[in-house]
């Protein structure tokens, strides 16, 4: 079905923007360059969360609970990923 047919049965839109063959602009790998580091960064810093919170509570030792199959342990860990996932996200919008 060519691209008239669609305009005319309504299914293409009167202004359509038709973009070129792909090709990364300088702009686009700018782009990929920067979520590729916010990436790193993301993780860092989770790193760096589990690590203090280790530290912090030196009585529980997380990786062995976690091998127990201690599910509220792995619940703990997750909601630290989770918070500074958020918090990552909120500093970069």
């Amino acid at each position: 079905m060519g691209a008239l047919s669609l305009q005319a049965s309504g299914l293409w839109p009167e202004r359509c923007i038709v973009q070129r063959p792909f090709a990364l602009t300088f702009m686009d790998l700018t782009i990929i360059a920067l979520n590729f580091i916010y990436a790193v960064l993301g993780v860092v810093l989770m790193f760096i969360a589990y690590r203090v919170i280790d530290r912090m509570t030196p009585e529980v030792n997380f990786p062995e609970e976690l091998k127990k199959g201690n599910v509220a342990v792995g619940i703990f860990v997750a909601a630290i990923f989770l918070s500074v996932a958020i918090v990552v996200a909120g500093a970069l919008n």
